[in-house]
């Protein structure tokens, strides 16, 4: 026991000596050499900094992991954004815009041009129950309406006005823009406008349709009419014929 004791403080003390040499070593280097030291000192800080940041960079990305809008509100807003801008639905599919959300916004995959044209309907059913709710307080309104024609196809578009029940204030909305196939005749124009009017419930409530003065939508209004003595012709440009009346005969 003694020897081994003895053994072990010996070793003991040639330990303590040599980490004394390695220490007064180091010493005299810096003192030798205090750029080598200073940059040592940098390069410990930086890593300690870089090592800091990385830390706190990912936290960030968790937390906006975790707020990030789904996959669904995703394809929602771009839907939106296509409807706002008046932008084709073609556009989810062209390469620039899908480089762009593939670099900025790669936690996301843009839908197809068919996902988009899905969602766009499914948000014109929604947005069509809440106008027929609004409009069903609304005892009186008026119209206006148009046909126009772009790369040989034929177009309806009717807009709507009325002043709201609750603040009395001029509101106007679009009400619809339908294809329209087939020849531009009064009873064609007359049966798609009672259509877009029963469709939205207020067929018995529009009062007055302000066309241009073409002679087939005269026809069109003029087949309800049930007093012609009524109709507005002051101005060339406009012809407003009364019609409360008109869309409660069925249009055969």
């Amino acid at each position: 026991m003694c020897a081994n004791q003895e053994n072990h403080h010996s070793e003991f003390e040639k330990y303590q000596a040599a980490k004394a040499t390695e220490a007064s070593t180091k010493k005299r280097k810096a003192v030798d050499n205090p750029d080598a030291a200073s940059s040592t000192s940098c390069k410990v800080a930086k890593t300690a900094a870089h090592t800091q940041i990385s830390v706190s960079a990912a936290i960030q990305r968790a937390s906006q992991s975790a707020n990030a809008p789904s996959k669904s509100s995703f394809d929602n807003d771009v839907v939106q954004m296509l409807v706002r801008d008046m932008q084709p639905l073609a556009t989810v599919e062209r390469e620039g815009f899908r480089n762009f959300c593939a670099r900025y916004l790669p936690r996301y995959t843009l839908p197809s041009r068919r996902t988009a044209g899905r969602r766009l309907h499914d948000m014109y059913l929604v947005e069509k129950e809440k106008l027929i709710a609004k409009l069903a307080t609304v005892h009186w309104m008026s119209a206006t309406a148009d046909i126009w024609s772009a790369h040989k196809r034929s177009y309806m578009g009717v807009t709507l006005h009325y002043v709201e029940s609750e603040t009395l204030k001029m509101a106007s909305c679009h009400l619809a823009c339908r294809r329209f196939r087939g020849a531009h005749t009064g009873i064609a124009i007359g049966k798609m406008l009672y259509s877009i009017f029963k469709d939205f419930g207020i067929a018995a409530k529009v009062q007055n349709v302000v066309t241009d003065n073409a002679a087939n939508f005269t026809k069109a209004l003029s087949l309800y009419h049930t007093n012609t003595d009524e109709a507005d012709t002051d101005s060339e440009e406009e012809i407003t014929i009364n019609c409360t009346k008109a869309w409660h005969t069925k249009i055969s």
